[in-house]
This record gives C-alpha cells, sequence and structure tokens, in this order.
C-alpha cells in the first residue's frame, strides 16, 4: 500500500450510523457517521481481543466494541471498560489508531496513515471536472484481480487497446504507437493517446464547434485517473 494518500471507499451514502468495514489494499476499517455527519475511521479490530468492531454499534457518539463493550469516542480513544470499576481509567494501549477521511465530489475518501503522525489534514486533490455544474455523477463498482499497480499501468497502457479491446477500439487499427505526446508535473501524468495514426479510436471525429479535437488521460499519483474527449470522461479512483 502507498500509505500516504487518499482513498475513495464509496458513494457518500455508503457510510451511515451503524459502523461499516472497509478494505483499502488489505487493510481493513471500521468507519462509521456521527449524528452531525462526519465521517470517522480507525482500525477495524478492537484493540483488546481484536473483536470486528463492524460488529458493533455507535451510540452518543462513541463505537462499542460488541465483545467487552469497551467505548471509543470520535478521536479513537477508549473512555470506558465496562468490566472495570466506575471511574477507572481505560489501560494503556486501549485507543484506537485514527485516520482522517472527507466527502469530496460524491465519494468518501480515508487517507491511510495515521492522524497522529501528521500535523494537519492533507490536501486532496482532485479533477475539476466532477465538481463542475452539469456534470452527472454515476458511481460504478468493479473488481479487478490484479495488483494496484497493474491496475494503473493498465489504465495508461495506450498500445494494449487494439488488442484487448478490439469490441471498441475496431479490428482494423494500425497498431503503431505515434509517440506518445506526455508532460509531467508534480505527481500528474498527462497523456495524449496517439497509437493509431490517423485516427485515434478515442479521439473525436467531429468536435462540437470550439471544442479542441484532442483525448488526453491524465494521472494524478497514485490512484485517480481521467479519461476525456472534453465532453464525455470517464473517471477512476482504484483501491483494493
Amino acid at each position: 500500500m502507498i500509505k500516504k494518500a487518499w482513498y475513495a471507499v464509496g458513494p457518500s451514502d455508503f457510510i451511515v450510523q451503524e459502523p461499516r468495514k472497509v478494505t483499502v489494499h488489505g487493510m481493513d476499517y471500521v468507519m462509521y457517521r456521527d449524528e452531525s455527519g462526519e465521517v470517522h475511521a480507525f482500525d477495524a479490530y478492537c484493540p483488546h481481543r481484536g473483536c470486528d468492531l463492524a460488529l458493533g454499534t455507535v451510540e452518543n457518539e462513541e463505537m462499542i466494541c460488541p465483545f467487552h463493550g469497551w467505548r471509543f469516542n470520535a478521536e479513537g480513544n477508549c473512555t470506558r471498560v465496562p468490566a472495570n470499576r466506575d471511574g477507572s481509567k481505560p489501560p494503556g494501549g486501549s485507543d484506537l489508531i485514527a485516520y482522517y477521511t472527507l466527502e469530496k465530489a460524491g465519494l468518501i475518501w480515508v487517507y491511510t496513515y495515521p492522524q497522529k503522525h501528521l500535523n494537519d489534514k492533507p490536501e486532496l486533490s482532485i479533477f475539476p471536472e466532477i465538481e463542475s455544474e452539469g456534470w452527472i455523477f454515476a458511481p460504478l463498482q468493479a473488481t479487478w484481480n490484479a495488483h494496484f499497480t497493474r491496475t494503473v499501468e493498465s489504465v495508461l497502457d495506450i498500445s494494449h487497446l487494439p488488442f484487448v479491446h478490439p469490441d471498441t477500439s475496431g479490428t482494423d487499427i494500425i497498431p503503431v504507437v505515434e509517440g506518445p505526446e506526455f508532460s509531467v508535473s508534480d505527481n500528474h501524468i498527462r497523456i495524449h493517446p496517439t497509437p493509431f495514426a490517423p485516427a485515434h479510436p478515442m479521439e473525436p471525429i467531429h468536435p462540437p464547434i470550439g471544442i479542441e479535437e484532442r483525448t488526453e488521460m491524465e494521472l494524478v499519483f497514485p490512484n485517480k485517473w481521467i479519461i476525456g474527449t472534453r465532453w464525455v470522461m470517464a473517471l477512476g479512483c482504484v483501491h483494493f
């Protein structure tokens, strides 16, 4: 896992007030929404006996372990151990590790690096198109039986299209790659895919007036990409 990064875990209605477990790159997290609507995320298992906290409940803004009733507040601090006398302090090591969350572009995101090791909530960089007026959010979930890095590579690999996707690229395409033209800046890479001269199957043949006749793919490291023809775009946010 690339830990210092934001990962989309689902659409906004994916997390409700009951605890829910999500998995990102083999790591399990428990998430819930408090009464004010804010989403919280923690390690998925109780530090006491490793019980799955997604089987528990939320009461008065606190998550309750279903095994021994340990209670954890919105910061992950253990506030009560019912088996101990009232007023007694929870034992050391009883707090949960908390993670930053965000709701943006109709999605819930988790930053998979412990809050306690960060000074501030990291900024989430997304494509401006998906928050622009006139765009329709249509979430799609699919499981790819592949390593995360191979999935990202596949999306950026323009030369495999005529062999793997002939139903969309056509069967009479010349598989010669011209270029491709690309640019890199900070954590972005932008590619103008021109592998099939003289006409790329994704390139608009008759674009609307005022729209540049150009298809581009852009990746924001490590897991967000957009493929667009300026008036039709596909967005991807990968996690496993």
